[in-house]
């Protein structure tokens, strides 16, 4: 395990090598356990790790309200309005989802999206983007 308290080259590179990896990383308010979204393998890891059962939801972190855009591009500008207010932090959004790489990650057709508070957390997502 390596242990990073600021973003450098390194982290990309390390992170890319690596099979399926499993990130520990502060939320904002406690640590958590993350990995790649996309990543189906990774998923299934931490869900033995956890003993946790796969139909419950996950909340996919990201760096920023364009990402969310990505993810969901007829945002209602009620809702896109209170992302922009209490963004980042603690605001967690579940809407529809159609973007084909996270389709495995669906509940009830719909995802958990939130842009952490974390600094630290979200210069490391716009870089794995």
């Amino acid at each position: 395990m390596k242990l990073f308290h600021e973003m450098s080259p390194e982290i990309a590179g390390v992170w890319q090598k690596a099979d399926s990896p499993i990130l520990l990383h502060y939320t904002g308010s406690m640590f958590g356990m993350g990995c790649d979204a996309r990543d189906q393998a990774a998923i299934t890891k931490i869900n033995e790790l956890k003993k946790r059962s796969p139909e419950r939801g996950y909340i996919v972190l990201i760096a920023d309200y364009r990402k969310l855009l990505e993810y969901n591009p007829e945002m209602n500008p009620r809702l896109s309005g209170l992302v922009k207010q209490y963004s980042p932090g603690a605001l967690t959004v579940v809407m529809p989802c159609s973007h084909g790489d996270l389709q495995h990650l669906l509940v009830k057709d719909k995802i958990a999206f939130r842009i952490p508070d974390a600094p630290l957390l979200r210069d490391f997502l716009s870089q794995m983007e």
